[in-house]
């Protein structure tokens, strides 16, 4: 953020973050997954704990990290971050990558694997600046959004005007957070 922007919508709220910034109450679910290349050519498998055999590729920045793979009990060995999407994608078609971990249920030209991983505390949040002031108006007012049923209506109409399924967190889970 370092002066350029307030705050930063669409971030997962994670343990890593939350030492250094502050979030708004979740308003999406936050789901990672893995993906390989066509034929899955190193063999990986999502349900081995120890990962220490693949190099794993993922966004800089992103959360869905080594931090992320060790809180679900995973061993991890090598990482080789990539500075986007294409340039992932080229380091399991290189063959220097054996896995991509990302937020991204669908890559083209990739085989994404259906387990889930939850790598973000709460969920999809608005990140701001450590002592903001946006949240302390943000969550009164999403709150109120959410009681009065538009959220819910928000996301159900979403899916139909865009003919995409948001993943919206369910009302009873968004007035949990307080």
């Amino acid at each position: 953020m370092d002066g350029w922007v307030d705050a930063c919508t669409g971030y997962g709220n994670t343990l890593d973050r939350e030492s250094a910034f502050d979030f708004t109450y979740a308003y999406l679910r936050s789901t990672s997954y893995y993906s390989v290349a066509p034929g899955n050519p190193s063999g990986f498998r999502p349900n081995e704990t120890d990962f220490s055999k693949y190099t794993f590729t993922h966004l800089t920045g992103a959360y869905t990290n080594a931090k992320c793979l060790s809180r679900q009990g995973k061993k991890v060995g090598k990482i080789v971050i990539a500075a986007n999407l294409p340039e992932a994608k080229a380091l399991l078609f290189n063959k220097t990558a054996d896995v991509l971990f990302s937020p991204r249920s669908r890559i083209p030209g990739l085989v994404s694997l259906p387990e889930e991983v939850h790598c973000a505390r709460t969920g999809v949040s608005i990140m701001v600046k450590r002592g903001s002031s946006l949240p302390g108006w943000w969550n009164p007012a999403f709150r109120s959004y959410v009681e009065s049923g538009q959220f819910a209506r928000f996301c159900r109409d979403s899916r139909i005007k865009y003919r995409y399924a948001i993943d919206c967190l369910a009302d009873d889970v968004i007035l949990g957070f307080s």
